[in-house]
């Protein structure tokens, strides 16, 4: 790939603007001027005044799409293409445009995408690129990707959102907002602050790409570490906690599992580490200080951790077969060896790879089948009905959930109950009244829900009481029948 910046001919980008005005091509916003092109007549006007005007074509174009998430039909196609120099920005509302029908695709964009020599310009602008094919069968060309851009640097910033901080002029804050998901981009009438969010990004890229070639930085930037400082053990700490928001405690996962889990999930060191086996090699490290330090345990049916007995992956023995969720017993008890850190650190990548861990205590299953677990929730006034609820979604609840998941959980796994309509009406129903128990805590979207935390230590309590209470009896027993034969 040949990278260029615009030639120092007279070339008068600006001109097309005046030119499309004439036109009349509907403009939507005038500073900077973005047009919207949602019928064919428009498409036509639009390239019209392009291929009539000495400054087209344009050596590059910033380039990005957008999809309309909740479209009733054609889910995943492509509704919005937006291409900008750095005068104008020009809104293809493809999918209005073309209903789905990709035979309908406007001839003269088709020619624009897949002429090599008119550079698209944007971030992960080849998965664009990917969408469009699969959406319409549109084969582009001439694709330049600024994170593939930036690695080619050697540089660490791989979002548009923290290239613009490094390249644009002013070091521009990009907004980014959850509300894209709601946004509908096939509308006759786009409100304003799609506009500006959708034409943003294409404008920004090109002044990337232009400061990018001439290594022209924001002298005033700083990296994400720089911005939000943390050290080690506070970053580890962090993936532990979401480590554990996505494995119940007791879940045996191979380390191979978490570490790929953990370097896909954790937003920070995908910032501040982009390489993939940077992340995997501190990941690799987190789960051995882990280890070290008991917020890991090997698995004692794990061969390769040598001889040691459990009541297996499972872990479903009852208090009186397994340590409670506040057991101190560490690392060392559960890999047959006095010391879990050198027995880790004596095993070679693949083996380290595939050795079986978990996290100490018991999951929420195990405790619930307690009958004094079923009392604590009978006393906080939940029904037999409720109670069942609670167990049949207990091995998702150490987790957020939203309610759409729930809903689908139960068309699939109580199939011969619910059919899909009466699936959304149980649970919609089940979460309102969880939610008014205080069982459930809602965010603030009202579509996530999680297990009230203050409830699952105060079930770790009980279960972790039952054990010793069941384990003093055993030792009690035991002693008195020793004492007889003693005699």
């Amino acid at each position: 790939m040949t990278y260029s910046l615009f030639p120092d001919s007279s070339k008068n980008i600006s001109s097309i603007v005046q030119e499309l005005d004439k036109a009349k091509v509907p403009k939507i916003q005038t500073e900077p001027p973005v047009y919207q092109i949602a019928t064919r007549s428009s498409v036509t006007a639009c390239f019209g005044v392009l291929h009539r005007n000495s400054a087209w074509p344009a050596a590059y174009v910033g380039f990005d799409t957008e999809t309309t998430v909740r479209r009733s039909v054609h889910h995943r196609m492509v509704s919005l293409i937006q291409i900008a120099t750095s005068e104008f920005c020009l809104l293809f509302q493809v999918y209005r445009i073309t209903r789905g029908d990709a035979s309908k695709f406007p001839t003269a964009l088709q020619q624009l995408l897949n002429n090599p020599k008119i550079l698209k310009v944007g971030v992960n602008a080849r998965g664009d690129a990917k969408w469009l094919k699969e959406s319409y069968g549109i084969e582009m060309d001439g694709i330049v990707d600024l994170d593939r851009m930036a690695k080619e640097k050697g540089l660490y910033a791989r979002s548009l959102a923290e290239l613009a901080l490094m390249f644009t002029d002013n070091g521009l804050e990009l907004s980014k907002t959850n509300k894209i998901i709601e946004w509908d981009f096939d509308a006759a009438c786009l409100d304003a602050e799609i506009v500006q969010y959708v034409a943003c990004d294409a404008f920004v890229a090109i002044q990337i790409y232009e400061n990018m070639l001439v290594d022209k930085r924001n002298p005033n930037y700083k990296s994400w570490e720089e911005r939000y400082p943390m050290t080690l053990e506070e970053e580890e700490s962090e993936l532990y906690a979401l480590l554990k928001r996505n494995h119940m405690n007791g879940t045996v996962i191979k380390v191979g599992k978490l570490i790929n889990a953990g370097q896909s999930a954790y937003s920070r060191w995908q910032k501040t580490k982009p390489e993939t086996l940077d992340r995997r090699q501190a990941i690799s490290i987190a789960v051995k200080h882990y280890l070290a330090d008991g917020r890991l345990i090997l698995d004692k049916d794990d061969d390769s951790t040598g001889p040691g007995d459990s009541t297996g992956p499972g872990d479903s023995a009852g208090p009186g077969d397994s340590a409670g969720p506040s057991d101190s017993a560490g690392p060392s008890d559960s890999a047959g060896s006095d010391d879990p850190t050198g027995f880790v650190d004596s095993l070679d990548e693949k083996e380290f790879l595939q050795l079986r861990v978990k996290i100490p205590g018991v999951a929420l299953g195990t405790i619930l089948e307690l009958p004094e677990a079923e009392s604590f929730l009978t006393e906080k006034g939940l029904d037999k009905n409720d109670v069942l609820f609670i167990k049949w979604l207990s091995p998702h609840l150490h987790k957020t959930l939203r309610k759409k998941v729930m809903i689908n959980l139960c068309k699939t796994t109580r199939a011969a109950e619910f059919d899909e309509e009466q699936s959304k009406l149980y649970v919609t129903d089940m979460v309102q009244k969880m939610t008014g128990f205080d069982a459930f805590k809602s965010n603030s979207d009202n579509h996530s829900f999680e297990f009230n935390p203050v409830w699952v230590e105060e079930l770790e309590r009980i279960y972790e009481n039952t054990s010793n209470k069941i384990r003093h009896k055993e030792n009690s027993g035991e002693g008195e029948l020793s004492g007889k034969g003693n005699q």
